[in-house]
């Protein structure tokens, strides 16, 4: 079968994501799989059990040269700020751009139909990025995600213990777990809406997009309508592999 892989580094693992053709000549995402261990062995396994026909790979880690060198010598197109990928990048510095974000941006662009776009991706950073429609990356911002908020807190004081999330917080913490949690939950919330509120305020029809390891979280505690899109930096990168193939 006629089967395309993407792969998305990121900062602390991988993602991969297998897209087949289907009878009507389009391709549907049908296996997603991650892994830790970003190295030339995982790869080769990869590439004997999927047995792909074209393979985009995006990474916002540096790669060792033996791992670029083994893309190289099996054709795989590896995502940089000089790959074609169909969208114009308004951005002063595309060479520190994270492919990860323009690949959230290339799958947003696909599944909005030339509406303005709004990316947030929450993962170790929460990311925002912007594309006025119908094909331009004006670029975005980027805060400590929820996750990397609470490590801060007990890492660079002496006396804040570590906390984990909890979905049941409050908007005033009654002892000092619950008033780090709190902050930290309740400051991310907020963050995100005062920069929705504000991207609407500058762009009509809108369509925002959320995804990463806290998307379902944080779509069930802000107050502006969003689109969880769990998969949408594997179907950006698919979107672009499909012009190079």
């Amino acid at each position: 079968m006629h089967k395309h892989l993407v792969i998305d580094i990121g900062n602390s693992s991988m993602k991969c994501g297998v897209f087949e053709r289907q009878s009507d000549g389009g391709y549907m995402l049908t296996r997603v799989g991650s892994n830790t261990d970003v190295c030339v062995d995982t790869f080769t396994q990869l590439d004997e059990e999927i047995a792909p026909l074209a393979v985009m790979v995006s990474s916002v880690r540096k790669l060792e040269a033996i791992t670029l060198d083994w893309f190289a010598s099996k054709n795989w197109t590896f995502l940089s700020s000089n790959t074609k990928t169909g969208i114009n990048i308004s951005y002063e510095s595309p060479e520190t751009l994270g492919m990860d974000r323009l690949a959230a941006v290339a799958g947003a662009r696909h599944l909005a139909e030339g509406k303005n776009c709004l990316v947030i991706d929450a993962g170790t950073c929460i990311t925002y990025d912007i594309l006025e429609a119908p094909d331009t990356y004006r670029g975005g911002n980027i805060s400590p995600g929820l996750s990397m908020r609470l490590k801060a807190m007990n890492h660079f004081t002496s006396a804040l213990p570590l906390v984990s999330r909890n979905d049941d917080f409050e908007l005033i913490g009654k002892n000092t777990e619950t008033a780090i949690r709190n902050g930290a939950q309740t400051g991310v919330i907020m963050e995100i809406d005062a920069f929705i509120e504000a991207f609407k305020n500058k762009y009509t029809d809108l369509v925002i997009f959320i995804a990463g390891g806290d998307a379902e979280y944080i779509k069930a505690h802000c107050k502006h309508e969003m689109k969880l899109e769990t998969h949408l930096v594997l179907h950006g990168l698919h979107q672009i592999l499909l012009q190079h193939v």
